[in-house]
């Protein structure tokens, strides 16, 4: 069996979103203005949940950056 070293898990969204980091702080500052917490899924690298910030309640999940930002801007 080949050991993968460093390597957890393949997504090339997850690529994607290293490169906007700074769109990415932009949502998580929103998310928090509107009373939420974003956060990256632990066991995926290729989706992000939103929790209520008072009693850290799931609100939302979305595969991809532009799904939060659809929900957020709802």
């Amino acid at each position: 069996m080949r050991k993968l070293g460093v390597i957890l898990s393949y997504c090339p969204r997850a690529t994607l979103e290293k490169k906007e980091a700074e769109r990415v702080k932009g949502l998580v500052e929103r998310a928090t203005a509107a009373g939420y917490r974003l956060v990256r899924e632990e066991h995926s690298s290729c989706s992000w949940i939103l929790f209520d910030r008072e009693d850290g309640e799931r609100v939302h999940s979305a595969v991809t950056l532009e799904q939060v930002e659809q929900w957020l801007n709802e």
